[in-house]
């Protein structure tokens, strides 16, 4: 393994992921390439396009903060990492950047939504598993404080 893909939303089941992604990365001297993506206002509704556009350049500073936080824990742990920030849909981005930097595999928390829940809003973690060309590992957030 050469390559693994950790998108993170900066919670606690993303820090669950990471942890994990940084095992596998130091049994296998793999790289990780940390992605923190931030929603467009389009994927919002109700907002105006003055107030759209100061919102996505302050969803991408707080995504790229979250990233380079990431990317230092992981550092730190002797591991190589860069950092990414997308704009947009993050099941795309994910995809999209897994195929493009052709990763290994994906590393990623889900948030356990299930039920009508997960019915109605969907979960951006099964989307990956169903899009992605490469292995999805799932960290559950079960038993998180």
């Amino acid at each position: 393994m050469k390559k693994i893909l950790f998108p993170t939303d900066g919670s606690k089941t993303a820090e669950r992921a990471r942890e994990f992604a940084v095992d596998i990365a130091k049994a296998t001297s793999a790289e990780i390439i940390v992605l923190s993506v931030a929603p467009t206002p389009s994927t919002l509704s109700g907002f105006q396009p003055a107030v759209a556009g100061r919102f996505e350049d302050e969803m991408k500073k707080e995504m790229l903060e979250i990233a380079k936080a990431a990317k230092k824990k992981i550092l730190d742990e002797d591991v190589k990492a860069s950092c990414k920030v997308e704009v947009g849909a993050p099941d795309d981005k994910i995809v999209k950047l897994a195929d493009k930097e052709k990763v290994d595999a994906i590393v990623m928390g889900t948030h356990g939504v299930t039920g009508l829940a997960r019915v109605f809003i969907g979960s951006v973690a099964d989307r990956v598993v169903r899009k992605a060309s490469c292995p999805v590992i799932l960290v559950p957030a079960k038993d998180l404080p």
